[in-house]
Parts: C-alpha cells; structure tokens; sequence
C-alpha cells in the first residue's frame, strides 16, 4: 500500500510583486497509506492558509481552492513579497526558491475527517472532509519525488478549532466487496462507539505528525546538500515501520498500520 496520488506543482511567476503556485491538492487515488480522498466531498472556505511542512507557526502565504471534480482539487497559492528583514522573510523567501528550484515539488492537505468508509484493505475511503490548510512539503528524493501526500489534522489542532470526531461512518458489509452500510457513532453501544471512533481519529493522527516528521528528516539533509547521517537513517526508518507497517494485519501479506485495522475491525463489529 505505498502508491501515493501526486501531481507536480505548476509555478507562474505574475509579475515582480507576486508569486504564485498552481497544482492539484487532492485526487481519488490512493494514498502511500491506503487512503482515498473523494474530492467531491471535500468542503472549505477560501481564502485558507499555505503553511510550510504541515507547521501551524509558518505560515507561508494563502490558496484559494477551485470548484472540486471528480479528477481533483485544482489550487492556486500566493507568497507574498516581503519587504522587511526577518524570520516570516526568510521563511517565505525559502519556501518559494525551495519550490522554484525543485527540492520542494509537493503539496499536502490538512484536513478533518466528516464522513468515511473502511476499505476491506485496511484504508479509509473519506467520502466528506473538510480542509482547513494546504501545505508545501518535502518528497524524498527518490521515483515518487513529485508525489503529493494527504494528511489529517493532529487530534490537538482539531480540538482547538471546536471540531470534534466525524459524524458518521460506515464499513463494508459482508455480502459484497464494494457495499457499504451505515455505522451511526451513536448506536446501542453509544459510549463505546465513539470511543473507538475517537481512537481511530487519533491513530491517523499519529500517522500524519509520523509522516510529517519523515519529511522534516529529508528535508534538513536536503538544506544542507548532505546525505541523511546515521541517526537521521535510523530516526526515518523508525517512523517509516511505524506508517507503513508496524504489527503486519491486512490482506495479501502487505504491510499495514495494525492497531488501525484492528480499530477499523472493531468498528465494523459494532455495526453487526
């Protein structure tokens, strides 16, 4: 499960006072985690923020979103020129000559999860998020260097802006691969249901700050024209069992985040 959707950033240059950055902020494809985000489904209000590597402190600029199809979610972000010297300078100079120059080729949604589906897989199908920011991220330099990836919003963030867990879910039945049937989260198990949704909502969490972190990781040998050193490979590695693998649950033998499955498994045996 480590295909990924992606789309290169497209830069346009308007004129001497602005800079912009087109692309693609999310496909239907599958993630690198297994994940699916259905465009049509994805709600938000323009203008939002373009922060820097997922940080919520680095700002970077604005994006506003188009009208979503079903290929996608075309963008268009601004940095501003500034004027004065300092730290919001320095860092909005680095993220657009990081994006010209190339080392910075991918963009990430941050997102809250409002309705979704258990893949039998293992992934999550979100059928309906809303977007809260739109990030410039690192892609190790490797085949999937343009890739974009899609993250969700760590549990903090999300209680801070008052949203709480999604408002519903749903599971593959067991008649069919493809059919869908309705968890509601508050069901004759009340309590306990929400709580695994909770636990669900922070185990992608988890994965998301891991995902972001891995990126920190190139990023920092990449700023410095270096290879990553011993600590730094070992420090990407963990992160990346913990992603991508961890304790192996799923369907043909690949990798997946276990305790996540086994929270998804739970969930459908609620809804029996």
């Amino acid at each position: 499960m480590n295909n990924r959707a992606y789309s290169l950033l497209t830069v346009k240059a308007v004129s001497e006072d602005k800079r912009v950055i087109r692309g693609i902020a999310t496909t239907p494809a599958v993630d690198r985690v297994g994940d699916v985000i259905e465009p049509l489904g994805v709600e938000f209000k323009n203008p939002l923020p373009l922060l820097w590597q997922h940080r919520h402190d680095k700002p970077v600029g604005t994006v506003k979103f188009s009208n979503p199809t079903a290929d996608g979610i075309e963008f268009e972000a601004e940095l501003p020129v500034i004027a004065g010297e300092g730290t919001l300078k320095d860092r909005v100079d680095e993220a657009w000559h990081s994006v010209q120059a190339g080392p910075v080729r991918g963009a990430s949604i941050g997102f809250r999860p409002i309705e979704y589906s258990f893949l039998d897989g293992g992934g999550i199908r979100f059928t309906k998020s809303e977007v809260f920011e739109l990030s410039l991220v690192t892609v190790p330099a490797n085949a999937e260097a343009t890739i974009m990836t899609v993250k969700s919003l760590d549990a903090q963030h999300m209680a801070s802006s008052g949203k709480g867990v999604p408002s519903s879910i749903h599971a593959p039945s067991a008649e069919g691969h493809k059919t869908l049937k309705s968890i509601s989260l508050t069901p004759k198990g009340g309590k306990d249901m929400a709580t695994i949704a909770e636990q669900i909502a922070a185990l992608q969490a988890a994965r998301a700050t891991k995902s972001a972190r891995m990126e920190a990781v190139m990023q920092k040998s990449m700023d410095e024209n270096r290879s990553t050193d011993a600590a730094e490979q070992e420090e990407f590695d963990t992160l990346a069992d913990d992603v991508n693998g961890g304790a192996k649950v799923g369907h043909g033998g690949g990798a997946k985040p276990g305790q996540l499955v086994r929270m998804c498994a739970m969930a459908r045996a609620f809804s029996t």
